[in-house]
């Protein structure tokens, strides 16, 4: 089990990191990290990343791995959703953040990640009760 983890986001508009500690229940989140980059723009209007994005994306990367590691993180978890999986690049974008950084990502599909957008409202609202609609507003789609 890991007791400080880190994990990396890589959105349509940002790459946000979060590392986290976990003390007996109760897990705490020790420093949040936005880097903006909007590669949905390109994937969304040219269906690729440029390159320009994927440098900057290697690099913000690099830099948020060098301050997991100077927070003695354990693992670090990268993943991204519809601005990658949309890209007809994303296989050269992975085998470049796999080469440049030693990092894997896992790329969510569509259900995965609204099912985790709905646990993340269901575990931070906890005094929801009853019927609930959440509509999920995303970048092109509307769920």
């Amino acid at each position: 089990m890991f007791n400080r983890v880190a994990t990396i986001y890589i959105a349509s508009s940002d790459i946000i990191m979060k590392i986290a500690e976990k003390k007996e229940k109760e897990v705490m989140i020790l420093e949040e990290l936005f880097y903006p980059i909007n590669l949905g723009h390109d994937t969304f209007s040219s269906s690729t990343v440029t390159f320009e994005k994927i440098k900057n994306l290697n690099q913000a990367i690099n830099n948020f791995k060098k301050i997991a590691e100077e927070y003695q993180v354990e693992k670090i978890k990268v993943f991204a959703t519809a601005a990658l999986r949309e890209a007809l690049n994303k296989d050269y974008i992975i085998y470049q953040i796999k080469n440049n950084n030693n990092l894997n990502i896992e790329i969510f599909g569509n259900v995965e990640e609204h099912q985790l957008i709905y646990q993340g409202i269901r575990n931070t609202n906890k005094n929801l009760k009853g019927d609930n609609l959440f509509a999920y507003i995303g970048t092109g789609s509307l769920v």
